[in-house]
């Protein structure tokens, strides 16, 4: 990873945007994103309209249900490939990519469902994928400086390939040295509440507000992740 282009007054290095970030998965994690996950992991198909409404991605669904029938279908048909984070992140990113195509075609009038296809294949493969919506976007693009004004799936491409190279190591470092234990979703999310505090309005604000109830556990994990970007921006 090369991070030595990002400038140090970055919010990817600062202690406080990370610790908000942790206080706010914990905050939803026990709100929602657990019974969530377990619904998704069963293969609860009673409870997606819920997890539907939840992530915010109805819009992008077809209310047909063969059309939602079929999405879960390819969801859960999913195999990653590779031996490693890299291939299989690259491996996640390609079949969010084709089953959004795949249902794209069965809708036209709404559309590819790229980030309701990640926000559901992600808690199936919770080392391996990301989430990928408005907010993450425009805040890697922020961070990284890169373009904006780009469209449907090259947006989409363009993330997975920052994402990639800014948080696929981190992930690994954070499920080693932070969480204790594999295969849980707590590196994925922890970066996508980083990414989505950052995106949305007065991010600040919101950190602020966040930190005010942070514990030493929490400062302490934030410290750790920040030591380790700095570690590998230089």
């Amino acid at each position: 990873m090369n991070l030595a282009s990002i400038p140090a007054n970055s919010p990817l290095y600062s202690r406080d945007h990370w610790t908000a970030a942790i206080m706010e998965h914990e905050h939803t994690w026990a709100e929602d994103e657990c019974e969530i996950h377990e619904a998704i992991q069963a293969n609860n198909r009673a409870a997606f309209k819920d997890i539907y409404d939840y992530y915010k991605v109805t819009r992008t669904l077809n209310a047909n249900p063969t059309i939602r029938s079929q999405l879960l279908d390819e969801v859960y048909a999913v195999r990653l490939k590779g031996t490693n984070g890299k291939e299989r992140l690259k491996s996640f990113a390609k079949n969010v990519e084709r089953i959004a195509c795949t249902i794209g075609e069965l809708q036209p009038n709404n559309g590819r469902p790229i980030s309701a296809v990640s926000k559901l294949l992600v808690h199936l493969h919770p080392t391996d994928g990301f989430i990928y919506d408005t907010n993450a976007r425009k805040t890697v693009n922020r961070i990284l400086g890169t373009p904006t004004k780009i469209d449907g799936l090259e947006k989409f491409q363009a993330f997975a390939q920052d994402y990639l190279n800014l948080f696929c190591q981190l992930k690994a470092h954070l499920e080693t040295h932070l969480n204790g234990q594999k295969g849980t979703l707590f590196p994925t999310l922890i970066v996508d509440k980083f990414l989505w505090l950052q995106g949305t309005k007065n991010p600040s604000t919101k950190v602020r507000r966040l930190i005010r109830n942070a514990s030493r556990s929490h400062t302490k994990q934030a410290s750790e992740i920040t030591r380790w970007l700095n570690e590998h921006s230089n």
